[in-house]
């Protein structure tokens, strides 16, 4: 069975191209915004231009070789009626030895 071991959005992820090592730049707890006027009149379909990345582990076990996993990170603002969402699928085609 598949366990996620690490999910971590970040500002910035670099991955070296040497030995694909990866580091995570201001890990995010929480974004927060100043708003110039009453959250309820915010125009519908707003966007704040903000970069930021997930980084995401998992371990594998032999039955999980040839499955396909699906992903899906949600980011809500519940009192801002803001929500958000970005998706990935893949497949499990090989084991990378730890």
């Amino acid at each position: 069975m598949v366990r996620n071991l690490l999910f971590a959005p970040a500002e910035r992820a670099l991955v070296a191209q040497e030995d694909g090592s990866v580091s995570l730049i201001n890990i995010l707890g929480a974004v927060t915004a100043t708003l110039p006027f009453p959250p309820d009149q915010i125009p519908e379909n707003s966007a704040i231009p903000l970069r930021w990345y997930v980084l995401t582990l998992w371990r594998f076990e032999a039955e999980d070789l040839g499955s396909t996993f699906y992903q899906r990170v949600i980011m809500e603002a519940p009192r801002l009626y803001l929500k958000r969402s970005a998706s990935e699928e893949w497949e499990h085609l090989q084991d990378y030895p730890l």
